[in-house]
């Protein structure tokens, strides 16, 4: 039995991060955070100021949790059958989480302009009086397995065998309540807040979601070189109506260990070679719960003589044929060992057909009638790819070492997805990557009026606008032109690079990742080059057009937030290919001599580091982690750790 429990008390400014890192990254160079000569805060990026939004200034959030954990588990061999055991695990864990949010008004101080004199007021964000909110939440889980397994060796014969069975239950309930305009922010309590039933409301509600699963193995080998494998599953799920909450998910595979065959000894180099082939089906039930039945919700409340009356809404229309969404995975490969390994050499193909996808039938009701159609396990999703991992080693010297290089390459194509008729043929998603989106092709920045004139162009262009390519070539630019690009930000290739190194007591271990084929698409607020927005990248702004620097790479600045260049576009579609240093670890454990002396049996010390430093990457001018899928992101933090590790 393991018991676990924790208390955390966490406290917070009331501002989010996203709020907060938005002020961070469009303050002016030129602003600061107090009047010259005072601690009076100045009016900055919305008459607001950071030391408020990271401060208590603004107000505050807390959240305490209590957590419990408990787990249970057993194994029992059935002692007149060898190799037989029955073993099982079962859990339950209970958390209570209470969040307090306690926003009170923030102050700024404004310069009059008769008298230059400051006078406290009222900042342009937060609210005027205090408000407070707070939820209690109070979820569970239980989860329950048991397996009855089986394994022995019959000469040069081999079986395995396991039955199990599973079973999950997770509740969630909260209870909310509000209140705003405190006289005071002496006393964040609710009972405190204003009278006025304008300015309450309570809420709760109640979760519950289960799942219930079948599953086994069974394994065979023959003198470790004919391998065969049979596994199942049979998943319930609550997502899907009765006659469809079963799924049935078989898998097998085959190996071959060519290297154990007597006409391969005389191959002395060839440490092991064994050829595996696999195939199997894997349910997805992660899916919007009850859409096979009709639902509704609260809303829309009419008012019936004098008395406000609840009314309720069909959500939408039901699909009562709703089912498990379905994987179907080929695989093919190889494991290799060779000279003692001084090289090594694993490599996999496959190929995923992902079925009953649920989508809609927009060609039958485009989304333009305003009419919506359930979704149905209609889309159709292909994925094939490679991995490769290749090794070398080598622990008969002191400096004893081993290097590996890890490449995956993977590319899904929509098959069938019933899209709407597209403008032209090149706009279609189907066969194309999941997430391709459509952009304007970008090939330059117009220098002057004269180039406009003798260009394609969409309405109100001027100098220093993005030339559009007429994709059509109907002699102008529109919806029309846009293509579809197959880069999305979910790379085609992941790549990583281990060393480990052991000399005399010392180690270093060293971890590599980077990935390519990936683009990431930063519109918004990354075209927009205005003031009444606030600051702008200097990668954005350094080689803008202007009238003496017409050979612009970048878009004329403008005093209005969105216009022709704001268009979605490849101008602002970026390679997000990367290669960084991402762990790196050294140590260095004493000798067994020393340890004696010290009265301890090992001793270790060590230093680790994360996210030490991008050793390439495309996004280097922007100051933007090329992971990031955020235009306000918490970037990745670096880390150092000094460690001891001592063992009596």
């Amino acid at each position: 039995m393991n018991l676990a429990g924790k208390v955390d008390d966490n406290h917070y400014p009331y501002f989010s991060t996203n709020e907060t890192y938005s002020h961070i990254f469009l303050y002016l160079p030129s602003w600061q955070p107090y009047w010259p000569g005072t601690d009076k805060l100045m009016p900055n990026r919305g008459s607001e100021n950071i030391m408020n939004m990271v401060s208590d200034a603004g107000g505050t959030r807390d959240i305490k949790t209590t957590a419990l954990q408990s787990t249970v588990s057993f194994k029992l061999d059935i002692p007149w059958v060898k190799g037989l055991w029955l073993d099982g695990i079962a859990s339950y864990d209970a958390g209570y989480v209470f969040t307090k949010d306690f926003q009170t008004p923030d102050y700024v101080y404004y310069k009059d302009e008769k008298t230059g004199e400051l006078y406290k007021g009222r900042s342009g964000m937060g609210s005027d009086k205090a408000n407070l909110s707070e939820k209690y939440e109070n979820p569970t889980n239980l989860y329950m397995t048991a397996k009855l397994n089986y394994d022995h060796t019959f000469g040069v014969h081999h079986v395995g065998a396991m039955v199990g069975y599973e079973q999950s239950e997770t509740k969630g309930n909260y209870l909310q309540a509000y209140r705003g305009d405190y006289v005071s922010i002496s006393i964040p309590e609710i009972f405190a807040g204003s009278s006025d039933k304008n300015k309450q409301s309570n809420d709760g509600s109640s979760s519950q979601t289960a799942r219930q699963n079948i599953f086994g193995r069974l394994s065979y080998d023959y003198a470790g070189k004919y391998l065969a494998q049979f596994t199942f599953r049979r998943d319930g799920s609550p997502n899907f109506p009765e006659n469809k909450r079963y799924g049935f998910f078989p898998g097998f595979s085959l190996g071959w260990r060519i290297s154990e065959e007597p006409f391969m000894k005389n191959l002395l180099f060839l440490d092991n070679l064994k050829i595996r082939g696999s195939y199997g089906k894997m349910g997805n039930d992660q899916v919007g719960a009850y859409q096979y039945l009709t639902t509704y919700s609260y809303g829309s409340n009419y008012v019936i003589g004098k008395n406000d009356v609840t009314g309720l809404v069909q959500n939408g229309v039901p699909n009562p044929n709703i089912t498990w969404e379905v994987a179907k995975t080929t695989n093919i490969g190889f494991d290799s060992r060779l000279w003692n390994g001084l090289l090594g050499i694993e490599f996999d193909y496959f190929k995923t057909r992902r079925s009953n996808i649920l989508t809609k039938r927009s060609a039958i009701i485009p989304d333009y009638t305003g009419l919506k159609l359930p979704d149905e396990n209609i889309g159709i999703v292909d994925n094939k790819g490679f991995e490769m991992i290749v090794s070398h080693e080598n622990y008969s010297n002191p400096l004893k070492y081993r290097l590996s290089a890890n490449v995956s390459f993977a590319r899904n194509k929509v098959v069938f997805s019933d899209e709407q008729p597209a403008a032209e043929p090149y706009q279609y998603a189907t066969g194309r990557p999941i997430g391709s989106g459509l952009y304007y092709n970008a090939i330059g920045i117009f220098e002057s009026e004269e180039q406009i004139e003798s260009l394609p162009h969409l309405l109100n262009t001027q100098p220093g606008d993005i030339i559009y390519e007429d994709v059509n070539k109907d002699g102008q630019i529109d919806s029309r032109d846009r293509i579809r690009v197959n880069q999305t930000n979910t790379p085609e290739i992941v790549y990583s690079f281990n060393a480990n190194f052991e000399y005399k007591g010392f180690d270093l271990s060293l971890l590599f990742q980077g990935q390519e084929n990936a683009k990431q698409y930063f519109g918004s607020y990354f075209p927009v080059m205005s003031y009444s927005l606030g600051n702008f990248m200097e990668w954005r702004a350094k080689d803008r057009w202007a009238p003496e620097n017409t050979k612009a790479s970048m878009p004329r600045g403008s005093s209005s937030m969105w216009n022709n260049n704001t268009e979605a576009s490849t101008q602002w579609l970026l390679n997000a290919g990367f290669l960084r240093l991402k762990n790196l670890e050294f140590g260095y454990t004493l000798p067994a001599s020393i340890c004696e002396k010290l009265w301890v049996k090992n001793l270790r010390v060590s230093f680790s580091a994360n996210n030490l430093f991008i050793i390439y990457d495309h996004m280097k001018e922007l100051g933007f982690d090329p992971e990031t899928t955020d235009f306000w992101y918490y970037p990745q933090q670096r880390t150092y750790n000094f460690g001891v590790n001592v063992t009596f």
